[in-house]
């Protein structure tokens, strides 16, 4: 769950025959924690990660204030004296808790006094019934496979007027407005969509009839949770959130060396 901790404990045995440790968020991805010889070093350098982490003697790995950015494959690589190397896999999920009817209610209650101060603000809300649904945003959880492409679908089709963004976590990767009715639109049904951060370079592409982002190419990094806002022409507003896990297919794991030995192991937090 978001803002808590979780432990990813590979459960080694014969620690002293083992003298390095590597924790990889993603397979063959960046390194969060090494420990080579009594030496323990954590990147602090990542912002997902930093002052996060934490590395026990026993080789396992503590994240502290968890959010969805940090769901998917954790890899361990253990380098042991005698049997040389293994590789343990982690599958972490971090789940965005529910809004509770009281808490939605509260905001619109909130929303209701701060319309008050204008006399012609407040009729308006007096005679408007604030519907706690209409503030949540509707989740869906998407899974993927690393290498192949995702499709966050809206389940709505874009109407003249209307305008749609995303974001990853706090990042914005598109906004679009239709400026076409579905009869005139004659204009080509996709948008590649240009977005300034590596992760997604080249990567995304938004349908404009419908509002669907495509992620091509998908890899563990895009694990966390997509938003999307639809400003509809009547202004009425519509919120959609995704959860997205990726997790990596066998034949991408790397080979083994010498009597490698793969684990998976998923866990929610």
């Amino acid at each position: 769950m978001e803002g808590g901790t979780v432990t990813l404990d590979p459960n080694l045995t014969q620690i002293k025959e083992i003298y390095k440790i590597v924790w990889r968020f993603g397979v063959k991805g960046s390194i969060i924690a090494d420990s080579s010889n009594n030496d323990s070093w954590l990147n602090n350098t990542d912002e997902r990660f930093k002052d996060r982490l934490q590395l026990h003697q026993n080789g396992s790995l503590t994240i502290k204030n968890m959010r969805t950015q940090h769901s998917g494959l954790y890899q361990l690589q253990v380098d042991h004296k005698t049997v040389g190397n293994s590789n343990k896999y982690f599958n972490v999920t971090v789940l965005v808790p529910e809004r509770s009817s009281g808490a939605t209610a509260g905001i619109c209650v909130t929303l209701l006094l701060i319309a008050a101060a204008g006399a012609a603000v407040a009729f308006y809300y007096r005679h408007r019934i604030c519907d706690p649904k209409r503030l949540m945003a509707e989740e869906k959880m998407v899974s993927g496979t690393e290498g192949r492409s995702v499709n966050l679908e809206t389940d709505t089709e874009l109407q003249r007027g209307d305008e749609i963004k995303w974001w990853f976590e706090d990042l914005k990767l598109t906004e679009f407005r239709k400026e076409t009715s579905k009869k005139d639109d004659t204009d080509q049904d996709y948008i590649e969509c240009d977005v300034a951060d590596g992760r997604f370079r080249s990567e995304l592409v938004l349908n404009k009839k419908t509002g669907d982002l495509l992620i091509n190419n998908i890899r563990t990094f895009h694990s966390g949770l997509y938003n999307l806002q639809i400003s509809r022409k009547n202004r009425r507003t519509e919120y959609m959130r995704f959860t997205v896990t990726v997790t990596v297919s066998e034949s991408t794991e790397e080979e083994p060396l010498v009597n490698k030995e793969e684990e998976q192991q998923g866990t929610s937090v």
